[in-house]
C-alpha cells in the first residue's frame, strides 16, 4: 500500500555538522533536495529508534506458543503503545 504524504513545517535547529553533511548528501546526490533527504532521514531515524525499543514481557496474556510449545507473552513495552498512538494518527483524515 502506497504511503501518503503529507506536506508538514517545522522549524529545526541543526548543528553546523548536521547541516553540512546535508549539503554534502545533496551534493553526492544532486537529484535528491534538502526536503527530500530530511524526510527520508527522519523516516529512517524513526524506525530505527522504534526498532531499539525492547522487549517487555507481559505475564498474564500469552499470544502464542513457539516452536517448541512454550509460552510466549504479549510485549507490554514501548513497541504496542508506540503502535497504538501512530494508529491513532494515521487514522485522521
Amino acid at each position: 500500500m502506497p504511503t501518503k504524504e503529507i506536506a508538514l513545517n517545522f522549524n529545526v535547529r541543526l548543528s553546523k555538522g548536521d547541516i553540512a553533511g546535508i549539503n554534502a548528501l545533496c551534493e553526492l546526490f544532486p537529484n535528491m533536495n534538502q526536503e527530500y533527504l530530511l524526510g527520508e532521514i527522519l523516516s529512517a531515524a524513526i524506525d530505527d529508534l522504534t526498532g531499539l525499543f525492547p522487549y517487555i514481557s507481559g505475564h498474564n496474556n500469552v499470544t502464542y506458543k513457539d516452536s517448541l510449545g512454550d509460552p510466549v507473552f504479549a510485549d507490554v513495552g514501548f513497541t504496542p503503545k508506540f503502535l497504538d498512538v501512530k494508529r491513532k494518527y494515521l487514522s485522521k483524515p
